[in-house]
């Protein structure tokens, strides 16, 4: 088990109730969870107990890039670092990478700052090179969209891709409870080919919940991969109560359809995803840890974490648990520099789409969305016709 050195730059709620529980607790002491449940169950007794790659430990503590003018430690932070068992606290980030050895960098300032794109790329670009003896972390975990739009993505990914530390652009969303299993009996042909999927959000969909729309778009757009999951047109419209709905067509021919901000996850069991596949067979997803499955002729199948279970917890469900896991697993595993081209493909992906739907609720038509890289200034070459899955034909005629 090698030691990480781990520092933390964000004050919000994910770093209180998600991050430093996970990584000051069990969590990131337990076996990956990839979707099958029943794998979670605790043993009485086992041959081998699972060795964690990584033991983590919190060294630094330090607030967002908005409040790093300020030369005091906040009462907020305070708070955090007596969480966080006792943590240096720093007000400036770049005091903090300047004076305390750090193995990674966790940056989780989420909606908080306006002006994040521009602060990570800023954080990014200052941490190359030996500063008073202290080498700059090797690994960035970066909580939320990496830029705000497809544009501002090509200069980050410039800038966090050079001499920088490796770069990890987080999928919490992704990883919660119900949406890595639906995507394990994706990868099983549980469903057949995906032809569409309904999808209904807790949030509304503007610029002041934009870190939120992103890990929506992102995870919607997760479950049809390959250049069969790019997104060719979307039309957006906004309703007179604030909730906003839209369409968005792609390559394979599938369509999504969602709707933000008509409900909240008080009194809902919202985010709710129902994946439709072939042969009548579809997957529902409710608040991102119940999953229904549904086969004609059978009866459907519910998946659901116990709800009093000292080892599941909510971090767990929520997804921060795992991605957090598989990132430490990464620092330790893989010394030699990460590729993030794939994660880099799929923010580009999510913000494409965004764009366009941003677009189109202001001229109230259907846009085109731009297949673009995240490096690239001109559009890539058509790919509608590429590598599709084959057609599951097979009828289950049991």
């Amino acid at each position: 088990m090698q030691r990480v050195r781990i520092g933390i730059i964000g004050t919000g709620a994910s770093v209180e109730w998600a991050i430093i529980p996970t990584l000051s607790g069990a969590d990131a002491l337990s076996p990956p969870d990839s979707g099958a449940w029943w794998s979670r169950r605790p043993a009485p007794s086992s041959d081998i107990r699972y060795q964690a790659p990584a033991e983590p430990e919190i060294v630094a503590l330090c607030g967002a890039a908005r409040e790093e003018k300020s030369a005091k430690v906040s009462p907020r932070l305070e708070v955090l670092g007596r969480a966080a068992r006792g943590a240096t606290l720093y007000p400036d980030a770049r005091a903090m990478l300047r004076e305390m050895p750090l193995d990674a960098l966790l940056l989780a300032a989420g909606d908080e700052d306006d002006s994040e794109a521009s602060a990570l790329a800023q954080l990014v670009a200052s941490a190359p090179g030996v500063r008073n003896g202290v080498a700059p972390p090797r690994w960035m975990w970066i909580d939320g969209p990496p830029a705000r739009s497809l544009n501002e993505l090509g200069a980050f990914a410039r800038t966090a891709t050079g001499n920088g530390p490796c770069l990890w652009i987080a999928s919490s969303l992704k990883r919660a409870a119900a949406h890595r299993a639906a995507r394990r009996l994706l990868e099983r042909d549980g469903i057949g080919e995906v032809t569409a999927i309904q999808a209904r959000f807790p949030f509304a969909l503007d610029a002041a919940r934009f870190g939120a729309a992103y890990a929506g778009f992102d995870l919607m757009l997760s479950f049809v991969g390959g250049a069969a999951g790019m997104a060719r047109e979307v039309t957006a419209a906004r309703h007179g109560d604030g909730a906003a709905s839209l369409l968005l067509r792609l390559a394979s021919g599938a369509t999504i359809t969602a709707l933000f901000g008509a409900a909240d996850a008080w009194n809902s069991p919202l985010p709710r995803l129902e994946i439709c596949g072939t042969q009548g067979r579809f997957v529902v997803c409710e608040a991102g840890r119940r999953l229904w499955h549904h086969v004609p002729r059978e009866g459907a199948r519910l998946w659901e974490p116990p709800g009093l279970a000292p080892h599941v917890s909510s971090p767990n469900l929520a997804g921060y648990a795992e991605d957090l896991k598989a990132f430490l697993a990464v620092c330790v595993n893989n010394p030699a520099p990460f590729n993030a081209e794939r994660a880099l493909d799929d923010a580009a992906r999510a913000l494409g789409a965004l764009d366009a739907t941003f677009a189109s609720l202001q001229s109230g038509s259907a846009q085109p969305i731009e297949a673009r890289g995240p490096r690239s200034e001109t559009p890539v070459e058509d790919v509608a016709e590429l590598a599709a899955p084959p057609r599951n034909l097979t009828l289950e005629l049991g």
